[in-house]
């Protein structure tokens, strides 16, 4: 996964729901597969934590099982670990996490609202050539049951790196959604200086997968007045220059991107795919290399035919057969 810098400074202009993702197995943890449970809920404030020893319990059975995890990390130690994963101390306080002291070291546990209780804890080995691993567990708060999961710390940066991705998505989607448009959260949220090209990338799969076409979202809620035009180049730039440093994630969005600005609805969005035409060869090569696999079988020249006047997709066709040519 491409690197990220989301951070303290990230976009937050909502409560973080990251929800359990399908894991690699891990040959020296007895790891589970996400079941799809939530891993952080809104927080519900609460007295004090329940269950604290069920947890503590369940922590020590998990760890022992492979490898000795027998270091203790203090608060700052967990925090740092955390910070490397994407996992700063504000997004942890503002998801309603603290730290609290559980058998001979601490977690950082939630009261979920529902019935559970989440608990984070960073576990580390005396033996500096093993590499401190997320414990997760959910915690029913009436019979003490809990659910464990462990990830490496990749594992854990993609989860969060993925599920802060899909927030700024669903958040994207949200200003757009229904009659009229949340102009000042759209504005937030894309122009964003926070957000890397490679977090755009991983942004709009996380819209696509689950909303749609941020390229048809923005033409159908968006003038030309409003800025429409402006729009289209910032987001199609962000995913060009991220396929041009190697990001292959980057080029399948363009290609469906591309696909769904023509062909895949009524109207074009003529800006966007201007701006694609106009990137250099290597990358609109890649393009119409990937187009086919990329759209589930659509042809980028049967896509571009009809959609524009003579003169516009004369340019167009003469640059894919041009560079076919080339290839």
């Amino acid at each position: 996964m491409a690197d990220s810098v989301y951070g303290p400074q990230q976009y937050s202009g909502g409560s973080i729901d990251l929800s359990l993702q399908s894991v690699t197995q891990n040959n020296n943890q007895n790891q589970t597969v996400d079941d799809g449970s939530s891993l952080f809920k809104d927080c519900q404030e609460t007295e004090e934590f329940t269950n604290r020893d069920a947890f503590s319990t369940t922590a020590e059975e998990h760890i022992s099982n492979g490898v000795d995890y027998d270091a203790e990390l203090s608060e700052k130690n967990q925090k740092d670990e955390l910070e490397d994963c994407g996992l700063d101390e504000t997004t942890l306080k503002n998801m309603g996490f603290e730290f609290v002291e559980v058998g001979s070291t601490g977690c950082f546990m939630k009261d979920n609202g529902d019935g559970t209780s989440s608990c984070i804890r960073v576990i580390a080995s005396s033996d500096s050539s093993v590499e401190p691993q997320i414990v997760h567990t959910v915690i029913n708060q009436a019979d003490g049951s809990a659910d464990t999961k462990t990830y490496s710390k990749s594992e854990f940066t993609d989860l969060v790196s993925t599920q802060k991705a899909k927030e700024i998505a669903d958040d994207l989607y949200e200003s757009m959604e229904g009659f009229g448009t949340d102009e000042a959260q759209f504005e937030e949220i894309f122009d964003s200086t926070d957000l890397s090209d490679d977090d755009w990338v991983e942004i709009a799969e996380q819209y696509i997968n689950n909303h749609g076409s941020l390229v048809s979202d923005i033409d159908s809620d968006f003038s030309f007045l409003s800025g429409k035009t402006e729009k289209f180049e910032k987001y199609a730039q962000r995913l060009l220059n991220a396929a041009a440093n190697g990001n292959e994630k980057a080029v399948n969005i363009l290609c469906q991107e591309l696909h769904n600005g023509t062909a895949g609805q009524i109207g074009t969005s003529d800006k966007f795919v201007a701006k694609i035409f106009a990137a250099d060869d290597d990358v609109l090569s890649k393009i119409i290399s990937n187009y086919s696999s990329a759209t589930g079988g659509s042809s980028i020249t049967k896509d571009i035919k009809g959609d524009f006047s003579w003169g516009t997709q004369d340019k167009y066709i003469k640059i894919i057969e041009r560079l076919r040519t080339k290839k």
